[in-house]
């Protein structure tokens, strides 16, 4: 593909790479947002790996309460272990779990629309498409 598409794959590639940076300092700024709390590389580092490993071996559908027990337990062991802390982790992934909400809405209104567009036989419009020109005058009888 990169030999093909060439410049188009360092965009796809830089968008990846920034889709992981943003759920790597995304526990980061909901703590400093919301209770002043600094997480460092490490203690993101420790987050976002724990996030993956648990999210690749969902016991459960949707990995509801796996996902939720490991990361209480992931803060834990940083050392946050009051229930003001439990609560807080508990109100960041509700916010997580809100938002995957509003993306998978979004998705599944887009593919809707694809789809009928796809079901009812018409072409999208490209854009780029000539006007249509103008009908023959009408013939006298």
């Amino acid at each position: 593909m990169f030999c093909e598409e060439g410049g188009i794959s360092f965009g796809a590639f830089a968008l990846f790479l920034m889709g992981h940076v943003a759920v790597l300092y995304k526990p980061a700024a909901f703590f400093y947002l919301g209770e002043r709390v600094h997480l460092g590389i490490g203690a993101l580092c420790l987050i976002f790996v724990i996030t993956q490993m648990l999210l690749a071996f969902q016991l459960t559908p949707s990995g509801v309460g796996t996902l939720d027990g490991g990361l209480i337990g992931t803060f834990a062991l940083m050392g946050m272990s009051t229930a003001k802390d439990a609560a807080s982790c508990m109100a960041f992934l509700l916010c997580l779990r809100l938002w995957d909400a509003v993306l998978i809405g979004a998705g599944a209104l887009l593919a809707t629309r694809v789809g009928t567009t796809i079901l009812s036989g018409k072409p999208a419009p490209s854009g780029d498409e000539e006007a249509p020109a103008d009908p023959p005058p009408a013939r006298r009888a």
